[in-house]
């Protein structure tokens, strides 16, 4: 994951050598507009730095405490800080730096508010489904060891076909970022499919009917070989999140490189 680093700028030009006239006045303004900014980056230091402890703690493997408070802090906290940096009025020589800036603590405050809601959908989506992993196997070995036991497999398979549904049901409650409906559209395609295969199989082996019984165990035991996986869904979804990490980073370089040319201007 990437650092909410690039909103963190030291912008103040080193303006020495105040000298007269328009220029000196010029970077009197400059000067001044810039202080503005570098006091909302001041004000918002703490949150900025929680940003980057939630950042951190979204990419590891153990989850730090009021991880998903601080995800939600920080966006409020970046949104906040751009709209007072909005609120500022530059002078005509920072006024692209200006543009630049807004835009960056935008896409800032955006990607921020995409990871807590990437983190409020995962964290359930997981949960749900590694659950399920384990009624398959538990499934899976009800089965093999019921023997000829009809009832014993019946109420196994009717259970899990219930508890397939019920995951199906809540996944499809869950609210993702737009870049991961599709991997939860593949999810729970998946998951109504299996389902019923498993809750009629119980049916048919409860009323004896051994043909409709090895068609369905046969369809059940396909579809629970082939789970969604790596799907396209997710591959995309990865890319899209690195291409706006991306975009916000190529922001920052454009505005590092505004200042120089306002520095060597001005300086």
């Amino acid at each position: 994951m990437r650092r909410f680093a690039a909103i963190v700028l030291v912008l103040a030009l080193a303006l020495a050598g105040c000298g007269g006239g328009a220029r000196a006045q010029e970077r009197h303004t400059i000067d001044a507009y810039f202080a503005k900014v570098n006091a909302v980056r001041d004000r918002h230091a703490a949150a900025f730095k929680s940003a980057n402890i939630a950042d951190q703690g979204f990419s590891a493997q153990q989850r730090p405490p009021r991880e998903a408070a601080r995800l939600a802090a920080a966006a409020r906290a970046i949104a906040a800080a751009g709209d007072e940096v909005a609120a500022i009025e530059p002078p005509p020589a920072a006024a692209r730096i200006h543009r630049e800036l807004v835009q960056l603590y935008r896409l800032e405050a955006a990607f921020a508010r995409e990871l807590r809601v990437l983190d409020a959908f995962l964290r359930p989506a997981r949960r749900e489904l590694i659950a399920l992993r384990r009624s398959s196997r538990t499934l899976r070995a009800r089965v093999a060891s019921g023997g000829r036991d009809v009832l014993a497999r019946t109420a196994a398979l009717h259970a899990y076909g219930v508890r397939v549904e019920g995951v199906a049901r809540r996944l499809s409650a869950l609210d993702p970022p737009r870049v991961l409906r599709a991997w939860q559209a593949e999810q729970v395609a998946w998951l109504h499919a299996v389902g019923p295969t498993a809750t009629q199989l119980a049916d048919a082996l409860r009323v004896r009917d051994l043909v409709a019984a090895k068609t369905l165990s046969r369809r059940l035991q396909l579809q629970l070989s082939r789970p969604p996986t790596t799907t396209r869904a997710q591959r995309t979804a990865a890319i899209e999140f690195n291409r706006r990490a991306f975009e916000i980073a190529k922001l920052s370089r454009q505005i590092d490189r505004e200042r120089a040319r306002l520095e060597q201007k001005l300086g």
